[in-house]
């Protein structure tokens, strides 16, 4: 006769909820990171991955490098590539983080309002988040369509999905 395995019913509940609760609160985690905003780095993986997607670049995101200057500058390259990829890269990538001036297409980056940082206001933004409620978008970011992503339509989706 085997022995049946007794938990009390209490200690499911409270099993449920600190699961619920580190759940929710990884959740207002993950949405405190995405309310910073991408770095810079991670234009230059977008632009680098839409130019291999294009057929203009024979590398992509794994090729892209950051060094910090002397004056705390950062600069962002494609390696491994020619200096012709690498001037389209250079350009594409000031045009998309630069001043929008005259460009043929805008992309609008919703970012959502930060939540607090104290784990309780973490977990009502996670829990919010979880269950599908619209996020607090105030700030909308918008950045001009670099002038050979915008050719086309063809070449603006290899920037949209890389």
């Amino acid at each position: 006769m085997g022995l049946g395995l007794l938990v009390p019913t209490g200690a499911v509940g409270w099993w449920d909820r600190s699961r619920r609760r580190a759940s929710t609160l990884a959740a207002g985690r993950r949405l405190a990171e995405w309310a910073r905003g991408p770095d810079l780095i991670d234009y230059g993986r977008a632009v680098a991955d839409g130019l291999r997607s294009a057929g203009a670049s024979p590398l992509g995101a794994e090729a892209v490098r950051a060094e910090i200057d002397a004056d705390g500058g950062y600069r962002i390259s494609l390696a491994d590539v020619d200096e012709n990829v690498s001037a389209l890269f250079a350009t594409a990538l000031d045009e998309l983080l630069g001043p929008v001036a005259d460009p043929r297409y805008l992309l609008p980056r919703f970012q959502p309002d930060p939540p607090g940082h104290h784990p309780t206001d973490l977990r009502s933004a996670g829990a919010r988040w979880l269950a599908g409620e619209p996020l607090d978008r105030t700030k909308i970011i918008y950045h001009a369509v670099p002038d050979y992503f915008g050719a086309n339509v063809d070449r603006l989706q290899h920037l949209l999905v890389g």
